[in-house]
């Protein structure tokens, strides 16, 4: 294992390319680079996991599922009426004649800024956090390879993201 410095969204995208090479049972790797994707993914794993929880709970579930109802709403007060009067849904998307659109981005953007303001404002800072947990640069241990053990052909993006399990 080598210490690796690289920011978590690297290594975010390191862990998606992983997992695409190693769900790819069509193809057969060398027993070095399967055993540095398998040990890699389970390192990989235990950071993301840790990350995930931080990412995904919600800024104010109550309020979410609130304005969420509100919008719903909306949306189906202003969506185009089926035969039997009931909002038409294409592609789970409310049915929205083009003029009538904007009017109703208008009323979920007031509400946006009107009655649930500090949700938002809870939400932007949500974002801006997650975005600079993204961009920080982290040290993480990695099984790495030698350049001529990885015997197999990848894309240039592949070798992007592979550059970090490469000794150098």
């Amino acid at each position: 294992m080598s210490e690796v410095k690289t920011t978590r969204k690297k290594i975010f995208e390191l862990w998606e390319l992983l997992s695409k090479k190693q769900d790819n049972k069509d193809k057969v790797y060398s027993a070095k680079l399967a055993y540095c994707i398998f040990k890699n993914k389970e390192t990989i794993l235990d950071m993301l996991t840790k990350a995930q929880k931080d990412l995904s709970a919600p800024v104010d579930a109550e309020q979410e599922a609130a304005f969420d109802a509100e919008r719903v709403a909306l949306c189906e007060q202003y969506s185009t009426k089926d035969a039997e009067g009931k909002p038409k849904v294409e592609n789970n998307i409310y049915a929205v004649e083009d003029n009538q659109k904007e009017a109703l981005a208008l009323e979920v953007e007031n509400l946006k800024k009107d009655k649930y303001k500090e949700l938002f404002q809870k939400v932007d800072a949500k974002t801006i956090a997650m975005n600079s947990l993204l961009t920080e640069e982290i040290t993480i241990d990695l099984y790495q390879l030698d350049i001529n053990d990885i015997v197999d052909s990848f894309s240039t993006d592949d070798m992007e993201y592979l550059s970090l399990l490469i000794k150098g």
